[in-house]
């Protein structure tokens, strides 16, 4: 998902004296955070279809149901919202705060896999 030119389909083009960049340096959060965004209102639909039922993730020993991934989920990339636009800070030993940074904060800055395009052409 990185491309400093990128074409699909694209045909008799020409792309001359073309410079790309810089990039950000000042990226608060990594690429899984927006697609944890994105994916909410498919789980909005989980929610309401099956929402009690439970479920097993491999190589974990206890069950848990759709709803309580989703609001775990939606706990978290607030947490992070909040921290990154509003400052707020959380307990270093609250649980959910310490996964949600582990997996949306973006310890150095610079951009991550999903986060970056130079020129995109469809």
């Amino acid at each position: 998902d990185v491309g400093g030119i990128q074409c699909n389909g694209c045909m008799h083009m020409t792309i001359e004296d073309c410079d790309i960049g810089p990039q950000n340096v000042n990226i608060p959060v990594l690429g899984r955070y927006v697609h944890g965004r994105s994916v909410l209102g498919r789980l909005r639909y989980m929610v309401d279809e099956y929402g009690d039922d439970e479920i097993r993730f491999a190589n974990r020993e206890e069950s848990t149901t759709i709803k309580a991934v989703a609001d775990t989920l939606v706990e978290q990339l607030d947490m992070i919202f909040y921290h990154v636009t509003q400052g707020i800070q959380f307990s270093d030993d609250d649980e959910q705060w310490i996964a949600a940074k582990d997996t949306f904060l973006n310890p150095t800055g610079w951009l991550d896999g999903g986060s970056a395009y130079g020129i995109l052409l469809n």
